[in-house]
């Protein structure tokens, strides 16, 4: 329990929360541990979620990937059993797995340019 400077009746609980996410737009998965800051303020509870000291947005409402900036993340506490797993890379049989932002330069260069002329 800390006290907050000015406000003496006011009880903050430190907690450690570790969570897994899953990038959908690029497939990665990671864990990441939050302390948490809980607290009531005027009946209403609050939280605040800091990494490495520094207060971050809360993951369960706008996650981004931190290898490709995505917001297609899903976020799910490790011991939860209905958790989707993340998923294999996608292969086509007899080739490498290759990055999603390998596949999309791929597209690009492959749809022609047509060129309108007078």
């Amino acid at each position: 329990m800390i006290e907050m400077s000015g406000m003496s009746d006011m009880r903050v609980d430190h907690d450690s929360e570790t969570l897994r996410a899953f990038c959908r737009r690029c497939e990665h998965g990671w864990l990441t541990t939050y302390e948490v800051l809980s607290w009531d303020s005027g009946g209403m509870a609050m939280r605040e979620y800091r990494v490495n000291g520094q207060p971050v947005p809360s993951p369960w409402r706008r996650a981004q990937c931190p290898f490709c900036g995505g917001l297609r993340v899903d976020v799910t506490d490790p011991g939860d059993p209905a958790a989707p797993a993340p998923r294999p890379p996608l292969t086509r049989p007899g080739r490498p797995a290759e990055s999603a932002q390998a596949r999309r330069r791929s597209r690009r260069m492959l749809t022609p340019k047509l060129r309108y002329f007078p």
